[in-house]
């Protein structure tokens, strides 16, 4: 059971689904903490909350979303070439 935390995981674990949560909620407040300071435009809720998962799944840094084209293109004020980018993350080691 868990919700793709991580940190200290090791094979064979188990966790409840009081950790679960906790952990999640964990990892929530650093994603979100990444997304509120690299955004530098006004989100709406659903935009930032996109944005939270996206980060959280993709990573926070520069190969990540720190990095990103589409964070660049947000920042710009630039929100259809943003939205337009999420697609170019749909892939592993190359294939969708």
């Amino acid at each position: 059971m868990g919700y793709g935390h991580t940190k200290g995981v090791r094979r064979g674990m188990t966790i409840t689904q009081a950790q679960a949560e906790a952990f999640l909620q964990e990892d929530l407040e650093k994603f979100e903490s990444f997304v509120d300071d690299a955004v530098q435009v006004s989100l709406t809720e659903d935009q930032f909350s996109a944005l939270v998962c996206f980060c959280f799944n993709v990573g926070p840094g520069p190969k990540g979303f720190g990095g990103s084209t589409l964070l660049k293109l947000l920042n710009q004020g630039d929100i259809s070439g943003a939205v337009n980018q999420f697609p170019v993350w749909n892939k592993v080691k190359g294939k969708p």
